[in-house]
């Protein structure tokens, strides 16, 4: 790179240091335009650079060959201390400049006291290292790791060893072939490799775990609370890493205790890997020392081994065992029986040979498979003698029981419909806002009426549509009680928001609600033609016609920053401002005859033009030139002065100039 090709601050910035060893003779020597570079900066620029913020800058933008002059002039002139090493290194790595990494780490060799560059990142807690392996750069990595740096943690290091082992598993590969591991306190360790790599899973943890243990990292080294890598690696939903160290011969047998991986898959709802442990346990051993036959036997109905539990049931098991772990193990499981982990995992095999041994359908059951809607299993259990009654204040399976039609039927023919008047009305509401009629008839062939439940009724059918509003006005609804509709907005207010045209027009039409007026219309309107328009322009116009039709007032509001006018001005669609104008919008307040506000801005040219001609129209041509005046003063103030210049132009057009 010749002269010419640095920019002109930095050749200034070299020039401006006159102790260096580059006359400016030299330079002009070295390049024939050089004086045409410095001259214009020479005698103009009071700026004066230091040498090392011209290293740096050369380091940032990769500028080889002045970097290493800089650094050569540097070492001969003993001025390559600790912090310009440090800070040059910093950069360099940043901004991903393998080339200016090596001239550093050349530079250093050759200063004594740099000499131990590696030790010295470590002991002035840089994070150079992890800056590069997590940018990634696996380059600089394996230039670092090569050169005998060792990876540090602190506690802001951890968050990039996590991405390194979960997002760059090349960089992760790197680390772990290349780094001259020790375990010399606060150096990152294979162990916390293999630790990070089995919290974070992804489709390179076998790769790294297989790795990590063939650098004889100890996969059976006791981690936090006492747990093993095996169990860590449940714990987080890591199958692969699990199966991974368990081909790596990975006992889960600890201190006589064999099964607490597997109460840990059960705890993370991790059957994958409990059906992996299953086939690795020998059941004959486990029932000889019969500490933990529980544990087995619900892991066994959970993952849908009807052989194992047919085999322990037949060995003296109880369909009805529930966990119990052996002393010390610190694990928090559910103290729920077999069928209930069988009910959670929907298995439904082992559900039915629990309950053709007499297991007593348990109410958590019945939760999980009403809540995932396994009708099989839920009629199972029903058919065996569960009570919804027993189901309490359990709320959340109802929406999926009234998702469900057969297994709607299912509970109310099992008696659901008894257990209190809440469950009634939300089944009432949730069917209503489905728009399931098949259910609403079922509950009210059951004596359930509409009346008496308010304008509920009414709102939960507006979400169901048109067809939910028609059947229940067919099915004895009556919104009017003698002194006239509810003065309740809010199903109008639904059927906008649910971008329903068809039942706002239908509410409209039946007159089932009051007209919104005040705030409630201006919130209306401005859900109508607001950023977040819920209906398309025509319907949107229709709405608004109705609206007018049925006496909402477009100019009552008295709010002094006039959001309905904003709205209908300011809007992009000069279409919404013609939609407004045309139904009455005034957008100009008067007092006494004379403008008292005019809009601050306009959403185009368009609706600017709109607005004009709205003046012309509703003025005397006596009165038009003021109020075109008090626009321009207002378009002036707000600095709208394109809208100036078109009410200049109107004016001349018009003849009002």
């Amino acid at each position: 790179m010749g002269l010419s090709d640095v920019p002109p601050e930095i050749v200034l910035c070299i020039a401006d240091q006159l102790h260096y060893s580059w006359q400016v003779n030299a330079l002009g020597q070295t390049c024939r335009g050089c004086h045409d570079i410095l001259n214009p900066y020479l005698y103009l620029c009071n700026k004066k650079c230091s040498r090392t913020s011209v290293l740096y800058h050369g380091i940032c933008k990769g500028f080889y060959s002045l970097v290493e002059r800089l650094l050569t002039d540097l070492v001969s002139s003993d001025a390559l201390d600790e912090a310009i090493f440090i800070e040059g290194l910093e950069i360099a790595v940043r901004r991903g400049q393998l080339h200016m990494v090596k001239l550093l780490i050349r530079a250093a060799e050759h200063v004594p006291e740099l000499s131990q560059w590696p030790t010295i990142l470590r002991t002035s807690q840089s994070q150079i290292f992890w800056r590069a392996a997590s940018q990634p750069n696996e380059p600089i990595v394996r230039l670092l790791l090569e050169h005998g740096v060792l990876p540090a943690l602190g506690p802001d290091m951890y968050m990039d060893l996590r991405n390194v082992v979960s997002r760059f598993p090349s960089v992760a590969m790197t680390m772990i072939e290349t780094t001259r591991w020790s375990n010399a306190p606060g150096l990152l360790s294979l162990t916390d490799v293999l630790q990070y790599a089995l919290r974070h899973p992804s489709d390179s943890t076998p790769e790294i775990v297989n790795r990590v243990i063939k650098k004889r990292a100890d996969p059976s080294a006791l981690i936090m609370y006492g747990h093993s890598q095996l169990c860590l690696a449940i714990l987080c939903r890591n199958y692969k890493g699990a199966r991974c160290l368990l081909e790596n011969g990975v006992s889960p047998d600890r201190d006589g205790i064999y099964l607490t991986p597997l109460a840990i898959a059960l705890q993370a709802d991790d059957t994958q890997t409990a059906k992996m442990l299953l086939e690795k346990a020998n059941t004959t051993d486990i029932l000889a020392r019969g500490t933990e036959v529980s544990t087995l036997f619900c892991a066994a109905a959970a993952c849908g081994s009807e052989r194992m539990v047919e085999e322990l049931l037949q060995r003296g098991c109880s369909p009805n065992t529930i966990i119990q772990l052996p002393p010390g193990v610190r694990i928090i499981l559910d103290k729920v029986p077999a069928i209930v982990w069988a009910a959670r995992h929907l298995q439904e095999g082992t559900t039915r040979l629990l309950l053709e041994h007499d297991a007593k359908p348990h109410p958590d059951a019945l939760k999980a498979v009403l809540q995932s809607g396994n009708l099989p299993i839920a009629q199972m259990l029903l058919e065996a003698g569960a009570d919804p009654a027993s189901l309490g204040q359990y709320i959340p399976f109802i929406h999926t029981a009234v998702a469900d039609e057969d297994i709607f039927r299912l509970l109310v023919k099992r008696g659901v419909l008894h257990s209190g008047e809440r469950y009634r009305r939300e089944f009432l509401n949730l069917a209503l806002k489905n728009g399931q009629t098949p259910q609403v008839q079922l509950l009210l062939d059951r004596g359930i009426s509409f009346h008496g439940r308010g304008n509920t009724v009414l709102c939960s059918a507006v979400h169901g549509g048109v067809a939910m509003l028609e059947f229940i006005v067919r099915h004895g609804y009556k919104h009017h009680e003698g002194a006239g509709p509810e003065p309740d907005t809010l199903p109008l207010n639904i059927a906008v928001w649910k971008k329903d045209f068809a039942a706002f027009k239908w509410l409209m039409d039946k007159q089932y609600c009051a007209i919104p007026s005040g705030s409630a219309l201006r919130n209306m309107l401005l859900q109508l033609f607001g950023i977040f328009c819920h209906f398309q322009l025509h319907e949107t116009e229709q709405a608004l016609d109705m609206l007018v039709s049925r006496g909402a007032d477009l100019n009552t509001f008295v709010d002094p920053d006039r959001p309905l006018v904003r709205l209908a001005v300011c809007n992009e669609d000069a279409a919404i401002t013609k939609a407004f104008l045309d139904r009455g919008l005034e957008p100009i307040l008067r007092t006494g005859g004379s403008p008292e506000d005019v809009p601050p801005e306009y959403g185009s040219s368009k609706s600017l033009d709109l607005v004009l001609q709205w003046v012309v129209a509703k003025y005397p041509r006596s009165q038009v030139k003021t109020v075109l005046s008090s626009m321009k003063k207002r378009a002036e103030q707000e600095e709208q002065w394109g809208d100036v210049r078109h009410i200049y132009r109107f004016e001349d057009s018009n003849g009002l100039a």
